[in-house]
C-alpha cells in the first residue's frame, strides 16, 4: 500500500506529450487512467518510443497483502540501444525493430518486485552492430590455425572498438523469479550465424552469454564452426571472455589435441604463455555499461516458459 496508495474512484483519458515510467521514456502518448481502491489501470493506447509506435498497459493492484503489478507492451521500428539502455544499462547493441514483453510482478519494495518477474517476450531487430567484440574474427578459425599465433590474433577482436555487424538478430524469451531466459537467439551476419543462448537476472543484476560462429560453409572454420566464445560479468562489474571448452573439446579431439576441459585449458595457456590471463581469461576486463552484458547462461537455472 505504500507503493500503490488506496483511493475513491478515478478515470480520466489524457493526452501527454511524454510518460516516464522507471527509465523508459515514452513520447507522445494517449491514456485511459482508472484508479480504485487501490488498484490503477494505465492504458497506452497510442504511443511512441525511441522512434517506434505502439502500445503499453501497466496494472499496478495494492488490495493484495502483497502489491501487484503486470506490464504489457508492443512495440515496431524501435531503437534498440536506447531501449536496452532503459532496460538494463547494456549500452552495446544497436539496431532497428519490434518487441513485445508481458511481465508479472509482486512486492513491497521495488527490488522484491524486479525478483519475483515472471512473463515472456520476443524481439527481432535489424542493420545493427553489437559492441565489444568482433564475431567475423572468432568465425574465421581454420584447423590449421588452433596455435597461439591465431589466439593472439583473436585476442584482438575483443575490446572497446571491436564491432559486429548484423543483418539481423531476434529471440523469445522466458521470464521467471526475475530471471530472463533464451536459447534462441539468433545472429545472421554476412558469410556465418551466430546461435546464442543467454539469461538475465534482473533483480540480482547479473547476466550470460554463449556464442557460437557457424558459417554458411561447412568447409570453412573448424567443420564449419567458429571459436565458441563465453562472456561473464556483472551490469556494473567487469567482463570475462573466455572460449567453452566443452565444444572446444569436441572439436580438438578429431584434431590431436587435448579430450577434456582441463587438458584443452592447459592446451590453451601452453600455447599463449604468460599471455594467457591477459587474453582469453578475463581481459580486457570492461564494465557491461559499455559492453554487451554477458555471462555464463549454463550456471543460471533456465525459466520454465511463462
Amino acid at each position: 500500500s505504500t507503493l500503490f496508495p488506496y483511493t475513491t474512484l478515478f478515470r480520466s483519458k489524457l493526452d501527454a506529450s511524454g510518460v516516464k515510467f522507471q527509465k523508459f521514456a515514452f513520447g507522445a502518448s494517449h491514456i485511459d487512467v482508472t484508479l480504485r481502491d487501490g488498484r490503477m489501470v494505465a492504458d497506452l493506447t497510442k504511443t511512441s518510443l525511441y522512434g517506434g509506435a505502439g502500445t503499453a498497459k501497466l496494472v499496478a493492484d495494492a488490495t493484495a497483502k502483497t502489491p501487484q503489478m503486470t506490464f504489457d507492451a508492443k512495440f515496431s521500428d524501435v531503437q534498440a540501444k536506447p531501449l536496452l539502455v532503459a532496460a538494463a544499462g547494456f549500452q552495446s547493441v544497436d539496431g532497428k525493430g519490434d518487441f513485445n514483453i508481458h511481465v508479472d510482478g509482486a512486492g513491497g519494495t521495488l527490488q522484491s518486485i524486479m525478483s519475483s518477474y515472471a512473463g515472456a517476450g520476443a524481439f527481432n531487430f535489424t542493420s545493427g552492430a553489437i559492441q565489444g567484440f568482433d564475431l567475423a574474427k572468432f568465425a574465421d578459425l581454420r584447423k590449421d590455425q588452433l596455435n597461439a599465433q591465431s589466439l593472439l590474433h583473436l585476442a584482438s577482436s575483443l575490446g572497446p572498438s571491436a564491432r559486429t555487424t548484423f543483418d539481423a538478430m531476434n529471440a523469445t524469451f522466458a521470464i521467471k523469479d526475475g530471471l530472463a531466459a533464451t536459447n534462441n537467439l539468433r545472429i545472421r551476419a554476412a558469410g556465418f550465424d551466430v546461435a546464442s543462448a543467454a539469461w538475465l537476472d534482473i533483480g540480482g543484476q547479473r547476466a550470460g552469454l554463449n556464442m557460437l560462429p557457424q558459417f554458411k560453409s561447412s568447409g570453412q572454420g573448424v567443420n564449419g564452426f567458429g571459436l565458441p566464445l563465453k562472456v561473464s560479468g556483472t551490469w556494473t562489474g567487469q567482463m570475462k571472455y573466455e572460449p567453452d571448452y566443452n565444444f572446444l573439446v569436441q572439436r580438438l579431439i578429431p584434431l590431436g589435441k587435448p579430450g577434456t576441459g582441463a587438458e584443452a585449458d592447459s592446451w590453451l595457456r601452453s600455447q599463449l604463455g604468460s599471455r594467457y590471463a591477459g587474453v582469453l581469461a578475463g581481459a580486457p576486463a570492461q564494465n557491461l555499461a559499455n559492453n554487451p552484458a554477458s555471462a555464463t547462461p549454463d550456471a543460471a537455472p533456465t525459466p520454465a516458459p511463462a
